[in-house]
């Protein structure tokens, strides 16, 4: 056989892989797309919990052989839990932090619940971050002092002395009620909630992300398609060309189209992070500038505005 002959069979039998390639890959989307929990439930069932099992699995296995968890998290827990355990003059000390890894985990976990059901996550602003503003805002005017414990507003740390008037004593007066300091009681509460809502959207950018090299690496017709979220199209067209808008601003402008999108009250910023796991945008910088642009410049002027309407209501 002549080398044209060759290289002729060679290049058939590469469209014919190409084409079954193709082929397969339409065929597994067209099942995915069958896999719903109404159409087919044990399956779809049983591929949770496989997928569950698969990452719980080996999340746990990267964590407990991290250098971080073996030589700062191990050593510190053990550490903790000899002083907690042998009473002694770190007592103290092991309260106070146990208070405030408590404290941080409360807002911060909240924060997160509110972001990370896609849209759908708990109401926690509502639910216990504006509660917890009104109620600092009226202990200051009912008490006229800001030395009174708000800080233990937690379910699982209610302290007696919660939101109540410290009692009078003239050789140390009180701290005056000023807007100022008022922020300053709740602003702690805001920045570790809003910086929880940050990181609860990794799950949607990091799914997206992975996707999208999934499909790199297969090399199938799958490679290049948008998400099925930002793909979807909607009767009304503002709707739509919103999505593409903020499709285009992203790929131009990066961390910085980011930053802006997440520095305002924005009820579509899961199809941000959709949008930035899609293009490939490197983690770092899709949550520093979401971090920045919730927890810093939206917090900022957020907490103001609270502090604000609750003084407002307050005085009628």
């Amino acid at each position: 056989m002549r080398d044209d002959d060759w290289e002729e069979l060679l290049v058939g039998s590469q469209q014919v892989t190409a084409q079954q390639i193709s082929d397969f890959d339409h065929h597994r989307r067209q099942l995915r797309d069958t896999l719903t929990l109404y159409s087919r439930p044990v399956a779809t069932l049983q591929a949770f919990f496989m997928g569950m099992v698969y990452v719980t699995y080996h999340t746990t296995r990267y964590i407990l052989y991290h250098k971080m968890f073996l030589f700062l998290i191990l050593p510190a827990y053990i550490a903790w839990l000899v002083m907690s355990t042998v009473p002694g003059p770190s007592t103290d000390l092991v309260e106070e932090l146990e208070f405030w890894v408590q404290y941080v985990v409360w807002w911060v976990g909240l924060g997160v619940l509110s972001s990370v059901g896609l849209g759908s996550g708990l109401q926690s602003g509502v639910l216990f971050l504006f509660p917890h503003i009104f109620k600092t805002c009226l202990a200051a005017q009912t008490c006229q002092t800001l030395d009174f414990d708000s800080a233990g507003d937690m379910w699982f740390r209610q302290s007696p002395s919660l939101f109540q008037c410290p009692p009078e004593n003239p050789a140390s007066p009180h701290t005056p009620v000023t807007f100022a300091g008022m922020w300053r009681k709740i602003v702690l509460a805001c920045f570790l909630q809003s910086a929880g809502t940050a990181i609860g959207e990794i799950p949607p950018y990091w799914m997206t992300r992975a996707a999208r090299l999934a499909a790199l690496e297969a090399g199938g017709s799958d490679a290049s398609q948008m998400p099925e979220e930002l793909e979807a199209r909607s009767q009304y067209t503002l709707i739509n060309q919103a999505k593409e808008a903020m499709e285009w601003f992203l790929e131009q402008y990066g961390f910085w189209g980011v930053l802006v999108l997440a520095s305002y009250p924005n009820i579509a910023f899961d199809l941000c992070g959709i949008c930035c796991g899609h293009f490939l945008m490197p983690f770092w910088t899709f949550f520093l500038a979401t971090f920045l642009g919730k927890a810093v410049v939206r917090n900022s002027y957020q907490s103001v505005v609270y502090v604000m309407l609750c003084r407002y209501h307050l005085a009628h």
